[in-house]
């Protein structure tokens, strides 16, 4: 059903809240987090997170105080992968301790580009998971 109205005030009002409302919707569509894509990001060509795996483990230094105090465990880091590539909102989801949680985030956060994963024909924002284990 279409409104028309002869007073220009309410239907200037009419415009502004329409327009409001779309900006709104478009800006909550640009912001959405995938978890599933039909492409997903891939690190050095690779979506199976293997090379990013390797990246992590050649990257990753035990910190010494852990090891003196003999501090073990898995430390998992959930993180975005954004339309261009670039690795944003890095958290620990396991924590183990904070000497631990702290150099998985550092390795997170110096990872270089990634190629973005891609939903409907179109770069999104996907987020990933990732394990770093901590053994002596």
């Amino acid at each position: 059903m279409m409104m028309c109205h002869s007073n220009p005030q309410v239907t200037n009002r009419y415009f502004l809240i329409v327009a409001v409302v779309a900006l709104f919707l478009f800006s909550c569509k640009s912001n959405l987090i995938y978890t599933q894509v039909d492409k997903p990001p891939a690190f050095n060509g690779d979506a199976s997170g293997i090379e990013f795996l390797k990246h992590a483990m050649s990257a990753t230094i035990y910190p010494e105080e852990a090891i003196e105090a003999n501090i073990t465990g898995t430390v998992v880091v959930e993180f975005v992968v954004d339309v261009d590539g670039s690795v944003t909102d890095a958290t620990v989801i396991r924590s183990v301790h904070p000497l631990l949680d702290a150099e998985a985030l550092r390795v997170v956060h110096s990872s270089p580009k990634w190629t973005p994963g891609v939903h409907k024909r179109k770069p999104v924002k996907v987020k990933c998971l990732t394990p770093f284990s901590f053994r002596l």
